[in-house]
């Protein structure tokens, strides 16, 4: 009874924290910008609350390996990354996994004070966590064998990566764009300098 809690826990985890980095990646990629004032707003809500909701069953995934028969985890366990008594590069990344979004979602409770800048860089964790958190579901998972399985990590990966390269190439066409208004700037105001395209 305990085993099938802790997959369901954690695959129930491992799909809402998907969910809510892909939300967050075409939020931030401003794919949500052009539905509205509302829209927006009601987007990066579902990916707050779906965050939220992730650690929630990541919390609850964790618990049950605490009070687990089979194979009873301490907190060491849990909580050093290398301590745990089966698997444990796998379970090493997942606790790494959980760090990562921990600060995330600190960083998220504390933007006004951090700043933009440094709110950013903190939240951006977000993104390779569940990178780590895919890794950990596949090299520990007890049914990550199974063809179903398998291909939910193959499509929940692949929509990941695609998202996270969508986020790339647009940062990149902000900088450059960015670049080239500076350089023309320069050429209005008659400040020399060399291009730099």
């Amino acid at each position: 009874m305990t085993w099938s809690f802790l997959r369901a826990a954690g695959i129930t985890a491992y799909l809402l924290l998907w969910l809510s980095t892909c939300l967050g990646l075409m939020g931030s990629g401003r794919l949500a910008a052009g539905l509205g004032v509302g829209a927006e707003r009601w987007w990066m809500e579902a990916h707050r609350w779906l965050g939220l909701l992730g650690m929630a069953f990541t919390a609850a995934h964790m618990g049950g390996l605490l009070v687990d028969d089979y194979v009873p985890f301490s907190w060491a366990a849990l909580l050093v990354p290398g301590a745990a008594p089966v698997r444990t590069g796998g379970a090493a990344l997942g606790t790494l996994a959980v760090y990562g979004f921990l600060v995330a979602v600190a960083a998220a409770g504390l933007r006004r004070r951090l700043g933009a800048g440094a709110w950013q860089v903190l939240h951006a964790l977000s993104v390779t966590a569940f990178g780590l958190a895919l890794a950990h579901g596949v090299r520990t998972g007890t049914d990550a064998g199974l063809p179903w399985m398998r291909a939910m990590y193959a499509g929940t990966g692949t929509v990941f990566l695609g998202l996270c390269l969508y986020r790339a190439f647009n940062a990149w066409q902000a900088a450059w764009a960015g670049n080239g208004q500076a350089v023309r700037g320069r050429r209005l105001a008659g400040v020399p300098g060399r291009d730099r395209w």
